[in-house]
């Protein structure tokens, strides 16, 4: 069968090109590489090689809590992806799996720029919260949606050429590619401490013996024989096409990293776990667009709130958390509820059934928090009888045992209780 380009995924590379501040081609054509691929049938694979569809751009990476610098990035081109060789399913034979072989793939391209093994992890985490950002994939590394050929070379001190560039194909993995990455920096500088030469090659990580072998020689230009694909048409990309797409973008992730910090004074790390996932940033905004505050919207949503968030929105895309959940919310934060009374005892049946009656909940929660408050008195006695060198030491001013105290109290209650009032009697 003749190939026929698919759309989307055009659509989908200059998405990722805009996030990235790469420069759109007004115009492309497709090559076709004549490298021998055993896992595509037709023997070539169809590519991009003198008209990529986004060149330039960056991306900024963040490292020990700070956004570092920015990965610089040379191009992002389409192809077709390759089939699966698996050489482990039999002792004597290579099998190939060719369900993915012709499924549009999107190669990002880095300039070498990247310094060590943690900022390649740190790196490779950005493009996958990035492709799940803008629903170009789902990123997942282990399902071989997300892949990475590492190339690492090393250079004397105070010398400016890098040396031989040597390729590790196909790492399914993040701890693959750091710890694939730190190996391969060792034995090329045990290399040349032997006075000997690193070879330019294709090399493979084996994750179980925790090392590098060669794979083949590494391919020069000649190699590929790339020429103009015949099949496939010129593509011309117009502005209004671009601008199209454009007019669509949402906030990337950094962005909404530095908007959550800066305008809602989150802290640096609720802050990453927001913008990391769109469901948690659209229901964190959706309780902040119902007048609660900024801090317990981003604690409930990141809390006992995010499992449900996420499993909803695999369910139905933008779901947002019910008023049932949203009226509790606002109860805690009057002081009305205990926190641990809205977790453990409400939360769970607004989850279960959103059409429940809040105001019929709420009543009788608190109806029967002020029986226990009745009881707490005789319960803090009995704890307080069970521990009286403690006790003694926390009236002496020990003030550490108090935590202590709580945390019996809240066993003895299941947590049924308002913990600031069994705080008020104890300490009285």
């Amino acid at each position: 069968t003749l190939p026929v380009l698919n759309k989307e995924a055009v659509n989908k590379a200059i998405r990722l090109g805009l996030a990235c501040g790469c420069r759109i081609a007004n115009y492309m054509i497709f090559d076709r590489k004549n490298y021998f691929y055993p896992d595509l049938p037709k023997g070539y694979q169809i590519t991009q090689d003198r008209t990529p569809v986004c060149v330039g751009g960056e991306i900024p990476v963040k490292l020990k809590g700070a956004y570092q610098h920015n990965v610089v990035l040379n191009r992002i081109h389409l192809e077709e992806d390759a089939g699966k060789s698996m050489h482990d399913k039999d002792p004597l034979h290579s099998s190939i799996d060719y369900n993915r072989a012709g499924v549009p793939l999107l190669e990002m391209v880095t300039e070498p720029v990247i310094h060590s093994a943690e900022e390649a992890g740190a790196f490779l985490q950005e493009v996958r919260r990035l492709v799940r950002h803008l629903n170009v994939g789902d990123g997942n590394m282990e399902e071989g949606s997300l892949r990475c050929d590492a190339n690492v070379s090393v250079r004397l001190k105070n010398e400016e050429t890098l040396g031989s560039k040597v390729e590790i194909k196909n790492l399914n993995s993040f701890k693959f590619v750091q710890k694939a990455i730190e190996l391969e920096i060792d034995r090329q500088i045990e290399v040349l401490e032997r006075n000997e030469t690193v070879v330019s090659e294709t090399r493979l990580y084996d994750s179980v013996a925790n090392k590098t072998e060669s794979m083949r020689s590494k391919e020069s230009l000649n190699d590929y024989r790339y020429f103009p694909d015949p099949d496939l048409s010129p593509v011309l990309i117009d502005d209004q096409w671009i601008h199209s797409i454009q007019a669509e973008m949402i906030k990337l992730p950094w962005e909404i990293e530095m908007e959550l910090m800066t305008e809602d004074g989150l802290n640096d790390s609720i802050s990453a776990i927001l913008a990391s996932s769109k469901p948690l940033y659209f229901n964190y905004k959706w309780l902040k667009s119902n007048g609660i505050s900024c801090a317990t919207s981003s604690n409930w949503v990141i809390g006992p709130l995010k499992s449900h968030i996420e499993t909803e929105f695999l369910n139905k895309k933008d779901s947002k958390i019910s008023v049932g959940i949203i009226h509790l919310i606002q109860e805690v934060e009057k002081g009305e509820i205990p926190y641990s009374v809205a977790d453990k005892s409400i939360l769970p049946t607004l989850i279960k059934d959103e059409k429940a009656d809040i105001g019929d909940i709420l009543g009788t929660v608190k109806a029967e928090l002020e029986s226990k408050n009745d009881e707490l008195s005789e319960i803090i006695q009995e704890i307080i009888s069970a521990h009286p060198k403690e006790y003694e030491a926390l009236k002496a001013g020990k003030k550490k045992l108090l935590g202590m105290f709580m945390g019996l109290i809240m066993k003895k209650t299941n947590g049924k209780i308002d913990p600031a009032k069994a705080q008020q009697i104890l300490m009285k």
